[in-house]
């Protein structure tokens, strides 16, 4: 059970008051009680005591809001269609009334900050033309003098931006905390090292499976838009910049 505490409140005293309440109130049923930064108390309780523990946390005056949270998987199966009003559960039930109208994005550039893309992946690969990587400049976002940013017939990448550390500046301590650069020995660009979160991203919003098989099913929202991506994941581990 998660509780929001109200602001001004310890929140660490508030989590033992309602550790000591609940032993008292629901017996065993409150396994512990813990803080969560400043304003949250995540509450475990036994199976079947839930009920009870939410029903007296709700009474306690530091509580503003209590909830069982609920349990979260990844449904882009099913995404597309529910966001277009669809109620299906199953393939043969899912309907796509906004695609079915013939607005799946076609001539859009949908732009996109985020970890990185795996562009060889079925939704955003294109074997016939070369990702346009472009190369820019970390600090000011310009491409590098010396390096061009070509315009491209990718069906689904219009570019791919990543950025380096203005020369001069390589051997700087922190520098992989600034680059996203092809090349380094720690980074490959069509992988991405970010937990797939800029390629889970950009499969949500314009993903196309190209071999128009079962993928097809997970297509993004707008599966004809094109992408405009900046790789900002750095070497260290974070944003770049």
């Amino acid at each position: 059970v998660m509780v929001l505490v109200a602001a001004g409140e310890g929140v660490e005293a508030v989590a033992e008051a309602f550790g000591i309440g609940l032993r008292r109130s629901v017996g065993g049923g409150a396994a512990r009680t813990r803080a969560v930064g400043d304003d949250k108390v995540v509450v475990d309780v036994r199976r079947g005591s839930a009920e009870a523990a939410v029903e007296w946390l709700a009474q306690q005056p530091w509580a503003r809001w209590v909830e069982v949270p609920s349990k979260m998987r990844k449904r882009n199966k099913h995404a597309a269609a529910t966001v277009q009003g669809s109620v299906g559960r199953y393939d043969e039930a899912m309907e796509h009334p906004v695609w079915q109208r013939g607005i799946t994005g076609g001539g859009q550039v949908v732009g996109i900050a985020d970890t990185g893309l795996d562009y060889d992946s079925c939704f955003f690969s294109d074997p016939s033309v070369s990702v346009p990587l472009c190369e820019s400049d970390v600090w000011t976002g310009a491409i590098r003098a010396g390096t061009t940013c070509p315009a491209s017939g990718h069906r689904k990448l219009v570019r791919y931006r990543y950025f380096t550390v203005p020369p001069g500046n390589v051997g700087v301590a922190d520098a992989g905390s600034y680059v996203s650069s092809p090349g380094d020995s720690k980074y490959d660009p069509d992988v991405d090292d970010g937990g797939s979160h800029g390629t889970h991203l950009g499969g949500s919003v314009a993903g196309d499976d190209a071999t128009s098989g079962t993928g097809r099913w997970y297509n993004g929202i707008a599966p004809a838009a094109r992408i405009a991506f900046d790789d900002v994941y750095d070497e260290a581990g974070g944003g770049a910049g």
